[in-house]
């Protein structure tokens, strides 16, 4: 767990539709990031990896 503490900053253009904004940290933070890129880019490859073992599986099971 990654305890991070980011500015809030506020406009000041009353015609500006976003009231607030977030600090970013460069390579730790995104925009609507709810996890680290590190982190979303394990995730992804946990995808790919385990999708490849259940058609391996099922590869398998059809050659039968």
């Amino acid at each position: 767990m990654i305890e991070l503490s980011v500015r809030r900053l506020f406009c000041d253009n009353g015609d500006c539709p976003r009231v607030t904004f977030a600090e970013q940290i460069q390579g730790l933070t995104f925009h609507y990031g709810r996890r680290t890129p590190g982190l979303q880019r394990l995730i992804a490859v946990l995808g790919v990896v385990l999708a490849a073992r259940a058609v391996a599986r099922l590869a398998l099971c059809s050659a039968l």
